[in-house]
C-alpha cells in the first residue's frame, strides 16, 4: 500500500491520503489542508513556505517541492482525478496505477466525504533534479467501513522539464485513529 502520492489500495485497506477534520483556520507553512463535505467544501487553507532552497538553478526547490504536495492534497479531497495527476512525473512507475486507484476510490468514498491534509516534515534535495519529502497525512472520511488514519510517508520528488513532480512515494507508517 502506499499513501497520498501513490494512492494504491488506499481505502480498500482504510489508509487513505491524508485527511484531518481540525476546524482551526490556522495551517503551518508546511501543510496544506482542503476540507470537503456540505459545510466546508473545497476550503483550502495554506501560510507562506519558509526560505527555501536554491538548487540547480531553480531558485526555490523546496518551495516548489512543497508546493507540488500542497496541490496534490487539495486535487485528492476535490476529487479532481486529471489535477491529481498533474502532480505526478509522467514517467513514474505507479502513474497509470495512481490514476486507476484514484478513480476506483473515489468510486468507493465520494470527495464530498473527505477532508485532506499533508504537512511536509522534511524536504532533502538529494541529487540534482532528486529529493526525497517527509510526509504526514492524516485522514478521516464520514462514510461506514473506513478507518481515519495517519500515514507517514517518503516521497520520491524528480524534475520532469524543470518541473517538481511526485515520482514515487513509500508508506513507512501506518497509524489508525
Amino acid at each position: 500500500m502506499t499513501g497520498l502520492a501513490g494512492c494504491t489500495s488506499l481505502f480498500d485497506a482504510g489508509a487513505e491520503e491524508g485527511v484531518d477534520d481540525d476546524e482551526d483556520d490556522d495551517v503551518d507553512a508546511d501543510e496544506a489542508t482542503t476540507e470537503t463535505g456540505d459545510e466546508n467544501a473545497g476550503r483550502t487553507t495554506t501560510e507562506e513556505t519558509p526560505e527555501p532552497t536554491d538548487v540547480d538553478g531553480g531558485g526555490t526547490a523546496e518551495a516548489e517541492i512543497r508546493a507540488v504536495i500542497q496541490e496534490q492534497v487539495r486535487a485528492f479531497a476535490n476529487g479532481s482525478v486529471d489535477r491529481y495527476m498533474e502532480t505526478m512525473h509522467p514517467e513514474s512507475p505507479i502513474y497509470d496505477e495512481t490514476r486507476r486507484s484514484l478513480e476506483s476510490s473515489y468510486e468507493q468514498t465520494p470527495p464530498s466525504e473527505l477532508t485532506a491534509s499533508a504537512t511536509v516534515e522534511s524536504v532533502d534535495i538529494v541529487g540534482r533534479g532528486r529529493a526525497e519529502a517527509v510526509v504526514v497525512q492524516i485522514t478521516r472520511a464520514d462514510t461506514e467501513g473506513f478507518r481515519d488514519n495517519r500515514l507517514t510517508q517518503l516521497f520520491n520528488i524528480r524534475q520532469y522539464q524543470g518541473e517538481w513532480l511526485v515520482y514515487d512515494s513509500t508508506l513507512n507508517e501506518v497509524e489508525y485513529l
